[in-house]
């Protein structure tokens, strides 16, 4: 009886929290996953940055932009953004994944679309 008593209790403390396996689980499995899907995010958010800037600034006498100073500067602006819309929104709230794949892709060709119709017209 003593050992069902044990076994019970095991149980019950493994299912309040994620224990060493879901921790492992976590870190060795989800993480790439989002790493996989954000890093290309990241990047054409970068590049869309450097076609605007080419279009818009440069001919205003600022220097190109590199893809790379792109991508810092992106990360740099999503970070405050993230972090004002956190403060905004309420646990239950908060966007789901896929908003912010659509977020991070669509978002960012729709900015590119609407800047080559304007400099198009330029």
């Amino acid at each position: 009886m003593a050992k069902v008593d044990e076994r019970r209790q095991a149980m019950s403390r493994n299912e309040e929290g994620l224990g060493f396996g879901g921790t492992v689980m976590v870190v060795g499995v989800i993480a790439p996953i989002l790493m996989a899907m954000v890093t290309p995010s990241i990047i054409w958010q970068g590049y869309v940055l450097t076609r605007l800037w080419a279009w818009f600034v440069v001919p205003m006498g600022a220097p190109h932009l590199s893809l790379m100073s792109a991508v810092g500067a992106s990360i740099i602006v999503n970070m405050f953004r993230e972090k004002a819309s956190a403060d905004k929104e309420t646990p239950e709230l908060k966007k789901s994944l896929t908003d912010h794949v659509l977020q991070g892709y669509v978002g960012p060709l729709l900015r590119l679309a609407f800047g080559w119709a304007a400099h198009s017209w330029l």
